[in-house]
């Protein structure tokens, strides 16, 4: 993300244009992060003591406050799982995606991540094959603008918001 687009992004007043607040972009990826039997074979997996086997992949953009990121063609075996976590905090993870989650189209938002670097992690038990992972990173939504903050004028207004129950003209 260009550092003069996301500074102009930045420090725009928060409005509500057709009743949405922006507070980040989405874009797709240059070239897709594919994980697969091919671009990752089982040599490539990292076995822990307990036999599960682990991939991870570490994207990052500069600036942000938050990343969320964009799967698709997501196959996973039974039992497997992906989890998606700051790296400067490996203790706070996602909830994980499960393969038995999985809609028909493949395809999914990861939960947000409140930081500029993340780590997507496949995991992966002992009688699991990794040759039936597959999914692509295809894009990200990039936070410039934390909505929990903004939020807290909407708290503080009690039971009667800014919407059309209270402002019928709306």
């Amino acid at each position: 993300l260009a550092a003069g687009v996301l500074a102009g992004l930045q420090a725009q007043r928060p409005t509500l244009a057709k009743g949405r607040l922006p507070i980040g972009l989405v874009r797709a990826l240059d070239t897709a992060v594919v994980v697969d039997r091919n671009t990752a074979p089982a040599s490539a997996w990292q076995v822990l003591p307990n036999g599960w086997r682990i991939y991870s992949v570490e994207l990052s953009s500069p600036g942000a406050l938050g990343l969320r990121l964009h799967l698709e063609a997501v196959a996973l075996p039974k039992g497997a799982r992906l989890v998606v976590y700051d790296p400067a905090d490996p203790a706070r993870v996602s909830a994980p995606v499960l393969p038995e989650e999985l809609r028909p189209e493949r395809e999914l938002w990861c939960e947000t991540v409140f930081a500029e670097r993340v780590v997507l992690e496949c995991q992966v038990p002992p009688e699991a094959d990794v040759g039936e992972v597959s999914f692509a990173v295809t894009g990200l939504s990039h936070l410039y603008r934390l909505p929990t903050a903004l939020a807290m004028p909407l708290v503080r207004a009690g039971a009667c918001n800014n919407d059309v129950s209270c402002y019928p003209a709306w």
